[in-house]
């Protein structure tokens, strides 16, 4: 992963900076699909497994950029989240279909008449075990465990409460929902073991860095858990997954320049024994959200 771990470093180093019309999220593209192309799967030792998390919007900007964006990530394991579901139709079959995945899907955590979103993990490999809980009052967790390239893991995907637009005090109320939801999602994966390799990943709507004086620090509870964040280090230094350029747009002057172009709002947590290869966001126009992919290597059978 040399090469793919080589764009990033470069892409990260880059990343406060803007160069005129050529911004850094097209040379950041750019880096990424040389880097994808040359750490295809083919070349993957089989110790290296490539995993991404992606919050599709319910696929309101449709399939065929969400199917388009994961062909070139090329995964071994995708975890989906705000996938689109119309009764028992659910949308990930048939992304899974055009991919050449397996796929598990949750039961429906947000519900609207006849249509509903789901959770879903898409697997090159073999499923093994699956199984999910509730989160606080409304939201879910899913568990897979597969063998991909004769080795087991096991994945844990989830979308927790949003921030809303509707100030600091409300905002703090949701944040506590959130970290009820984590609670509840960290005894369902337990402790972080080297015998029971673990990946969780998907939309955590925290801010990473939040101050605690302002009670959005549910971030906390999971560097506190044991679970490393793969992306994590010293802001501004971290991939960024939400971009805000239409909230920036919308914003009064001067807080339209205070803004960050992006945030981060999408995470992935290994356990113990564990080796982050390289992680990093891959832009991308299909969904609100950028995916985020990472990729890591298992410590010796």
């Amino acid at each position: 992963m040399r090469c793919a771990a080589e764009s990033s470093a470069v892409a990260k180093r880059l990343k406060p900076f803007s160069f005129g019309p050529f911004s850094l999220a097209k040379l950041w593209l750019l880096l990424s699909v040389l880097a994808l192309a040359c750490a295809g799967p083919g070349l993957r030792p089989a110790s290296e497994i490539r995993a991404v998390t992606y919050n599709t919007h319910y696929m309101q900007r449709g399939l065929p950029g969400i199917v388009d964006a994961l062909k070139r990530i090329d995964a071994d394991l995708v975890a989906l989240q705000e996938v689109a579901a119309s009764g028992s139709s659910v949308s990930a079959a048939a992304i899974a279909a055009r991919l050449g995945y397996q796929t598990v899907n949750s039961s429906a955590y947000v519900t609207f008449g006849q249509n509903s979103w789901r959770l879903a993990i898409l697997v090159r490999g073999q499923i093994v075990g699956r199984n999910e809980i509730p989160l606080g009052r409304s939201r879910r967790a899913l568990r897979v465990t597969a063998r991909i390239r004769g080795r087991q893991v096991t994945f844990i995907t989830l979308h927790l409460t949003p921030y809303v637009a509707g100030g600091l005090d409300l905002n703090r109320r949701y944040s506590a929902l959130r970290k009820r939801e984590l609670r509840d999602l960290l005894r369902f994966a337990g402790a972080p073991r080297a015998d029971n390799p673990t990946v969780i990943l998907g939309d955590f709507n925290m801010l990473r860095g939040a101050p605690a004086l302002a009670g959005l620090d549910e971030y906390e509870l999971m560097a506190e858990s044991g679970y490393e964040d793969a992306d994590g280090g010293w802001l501004p230094c971290n991939d960024d997954t939400f971009p805000l350029e239409s909230v920036r747009q919308q914003a009064p002057l001067p807080w339209r320049w205070a803004l960050p172009s992006a945030i981060t709002l999408d995470y992935i947590f290994v356990s113990t024994g564990l080796e982050v290869i390289d992680v990093g966001s891959v832009p991308s126009e299909a969904s609100d959200h950028f995916p985020l992919v990472l990729q890591f290597r298992l410590p010796p059978p």
